[in-house]
């Protein structure tokens, strides 16, 4: 939960250069989806000085780089705007994230605002982790990011096997853009560009593996990312769902 509390009449005259989190209606309404797991924003304020990001759903499971980690994010302006973002090395060479809970295993909505580099490999915004075993290709884990054309897919658990793809670079690379993956059991696999789903396939079954690493081979600039319990694409959700993407469509100017 994100708890915000708002001082009328305090005024502070020498408050340049401070951190700023955001207080607003839009995301107060994000903020109490009870699935809502993990928040991740850019800014000074949630950038941690092990180079982990702060988690504003939840600040008792912080994403933390992998051990021996050697590149970390940095803070820069997504393109185009002042913004604040997660900036990942264009080479896509950004130590993995952990995060604690990971996804769960029959339901699960992540959502990312940001601007991707166009590059000619294959470019993971979550990767299972550690990696499904070649021995396994019907293990079923998180897998979500874009081919070298710039395709948006949910794989299986390994590269080899795609479930359900959209699109190329011309929708994907070098512009903002809000894309949302959803799983469950009974709704299957969903892909959404920019609040409109563009995408969907049966599900297999519930996930064999939860636990996922973060950024490993994205390059460009993240705004924010979230994780939920639940398929927000399901009955009941509706509320949810446009929550969400009244909040980062009007944030980053697509609404």
């Amino acid at each position: 939960m994100i708890n915000c509390m708002t001082m009328k009449g305090l005024r502070l005259d020498k408050a340049v250069g401070l951190p700023r989190v955001e207080n607003d209606r839009r995301s107060a309404r994000v903020a109490r989806i009870p699935s809502l797991t993990m928040y991740l924003s850019g800014g000074l304020a949630y950038l941690k000085s092990n180079g982990g990001i702060v988690n504003r759903a939840d600040p008792d499971n912080d994403t933390s780089p992998v051990p021996g980690a050697s590149v970390f994010p940095t803070i820069a302006a997504m393109p185009g705007t002042s913004i604040p973002s997660i900036r990942c090395p264009a080479a896509g060479t950004i130590s993995d994230h952990t995060f604690a809970p990971g996804f769960t295993a029959e339901a699960w909505t992540f959502v990312s605002a940001h601007y991707m580099d166009a590059r000619a490999e294959p470019q993971q915004i979550v990767a299972p982790r550690p990696a499904v075993p070649s021995g396994t290709p019907d293990l079923l884990a998180p897998n979500i990011g874009w081919n070298p054309s710039g395709t948006f897919k949910i794989w299986k658990g390994r590269l080899e096997t795609e479930v359900v793809t959209h699109g190329d670079a011309s929708q994907y690379s070098d512009q903002i853009v809000v894309v949302m993956a959803t799983f469950s059991l009974a709704m299957g696999y969903s892909l959404w560009r920019n609040g409109v789903r563009v995408a969907n396939a049966a599900a297999f079954g519930a996930m064999g593996q939860t636990s996922v690493g973060l950024f490993g081979t994205f390059g460009g600039y993240i705004g924010d990312q979230l994780l939920f319990s639940a398929d927000l694409s399901a009955p009941g959700n509706e509320a949810s769902l446009a929550a969400v993407n009244d909040k980062l469509l009007f944030k980053y100017g697509l609404a």
